[in-house]
């Protein structure tokens, strides 16, 4: 029997940092979820809004693809970044 993991998420939100702080997270997060611009994957990957489509974007918008990882992983990968 298939076991049942549920489904993925996409997530939109604005850190609470100004640009030099949302660079680094950037930074920090790239090394452990991916920084791609297609979010169609079943692995979590993140897309910075603002490097990917200009100005018109605030720096500190992040958009993350939820995949099927286990949520402790994707979780512990976001709290790294965010210290």
């Amino acid at each position: 029997m298939l076991e049942q993991r549920g489904f993925g998420a996409l997530i939109t939100f604005d850190l609470a940092r100004n640009e030099e702080g949302s660079s680094r997270f950037v930074d920090d997060l790239s090394s452990e979820i991916p920084h791609i611009g297609s979010m169609g994957d079943v692995a979590t990957s993140f897309l910075h809004i603002e490097a990917c489509f200009g100005v018109d974007y605030d720096a500190s918008t992040i958009r993350l693809s939820v995949g099927i990882e286990p949520p402790d992983r994707i979780i512990r990968s976001l709290e790294l970044a965010l210290d």
